[in-house]
């Protein structure tokens, strides 16, 4: 809505103490909790802690708390209006972030979803301020399961530029089962 002037109206910052309490509940794995609170103040989905970090940052931070759990946060914060290309003065979004905490290849298979279903906002070649991309960031979490799962998610990726080069006729679509469908164009 504008005003008189071309200013746009804002809404007044959230209150302090209501974030973090937001991302408190986050960091212990309520969901439910969680939910509720998205659904009194749809805002709090984007909102920072102190430290900088955005909801789905915060429901990465943690390896005390079960993929499982941290899955149904990412979905629940994602439905309740996250933005997955939000990035902290170090150049992290989400992904790059759960890469350095060393999260479960199916938390990272979540954020991958949810990048495809928005069109694609994760990159390959996305890296931090410090230049250090998914992979390294991996690597320096120590997780060799996290390794080892992004290679075999950068395998998919290059099949898919291999068989979209050589079909370049057609358009090449990664299903969410990452079933690889070419169609012919008309």
């Amino acid at each position: 809505m504008r005003r008189h002037g071309g200013t746009r109206s804002q809404e007044p910052p959230l209150d302090p103490d209501l974030v973090s309490a937001f991302h408190n509940l986050i960091l212990d794995g309520h969901v439910n909790e969680v939910q509720n609170q998205l659904t009194s103040t749809p805002r709090l989905s984007n909102s920072k802690s102190n430290r900088g970090l955005t909801p789905l940052m915060t429901s990465v931070r943690t390896v005390e708390t079960p993929w499982q759990t941290q899955v149904q946060l990412i979905d629940t914060l994602m439905k309740g209006g996250a933005s997955l290309t939000t990035r902290v003065a170090s150049g992290y979004h989400v992904l790059l972030f759960a890469c350095e905490q060393g999260a479960a290849p199916d938390v990272i298979d979540c954020l991958l979803g949810w990048s495809i279903k928005r069109g694609g906002v994760f990159h390959w070649d996305d890296y931090t301020s410090g230049r250090n991309g998914a992979l390294v960031l991996a690597a320096r979490s120590g997780s060799l399961a996290l390794v080892s799962h992004l290679l075999s998610v950068a395998n998919v990726i290059l099949s898919l530029a291999l068989v979209s080069h050589l079909i370049s006729d057609a358009d090449v679509i990664l299903d969410e089962d990452s079933t690889i469908n070419a169609y012919k164009h008309p």
